[in-house]
């Protein structure tokens, strides 16, 4: 056996090998498109209960939400630091928003940055409010009015620029959608 014939039939396995892995290849990539593209799913209630929503993303766009000269908020001290929402206050109130009061909160210390209490009729004021500070805990109580309550805690160190607080609102956030998404 010459040594030119083993090398002629070595590259004639070598091009049957891949063409039938190109062959397989293309097979496998025809049905996973195929089975993609025809494949639908359902969801059916289980013993009458409904589906359990889906997360999607949705962006908060801060037109919808008041502007600050349209929020009044009360500014109070929720931790153990002298001053803190005198300093808060005179911020806000540079930033746009109107401060009705400020004062201390001493139901409890505020460990957070800042925690936002509001009612119904203030939540969008609320999340104004909110994307001033980094970690703010909203926390919606009955109150009738929209005056907002921020009370700054233990971590507050400064509050946001407007410009700052406006690309926080537009990032996307996790929002729950409706049944059968």
């Amino acid at each position: 056996m010459s040594i030119t014939g083993y090398r002629t039939r070595q590259r004639e396995r070598r091009k049957k090998i891949l063409q039938f892995s190109g062959i397989g290849l293309v097979i496998f990539l025809a049905g996973y498109g195929l089975g993609t593209v025809t494949h639908s799913q359902t969801f059916t209630a289980i013993d009458g209960q409904t589906p359990v929503p889906c997360l999607t993303l949705a962006i908060i766009p801060a037109d919808v939400l008041p502007k600050p000269k349209q929020v009044t908020l009360n500014v109070l001290n929720g931790s153990k630091r002298m001053g803190i929402a005198g300093i808060a206050g005179e911020i806000f109130t540079s930033r746009g928003f109107t401060v009705a009061s400020v004062g201390n909160f001493d139901d409890y210390e505020v460990s957070a940055t800042a925690e936002i209490h509001y009612g119904p009729a203030g939540a969008k004021a609320a999340q104004l409010a909110a994307a001033y500070f980094a970690d703010a805990v909203l926390k919606q109580d009955d109150r009738a009015g929209a005056t907002v309550d921020v009370i700054v805690g233990q971590k507050f160190d400064n509050v946001a620029s407007n410009a700052d607080a406006h690309r926080e609102l537009l990032r996307p956030s996790a929002s729950p959608s409706g049944p059968g998404c």
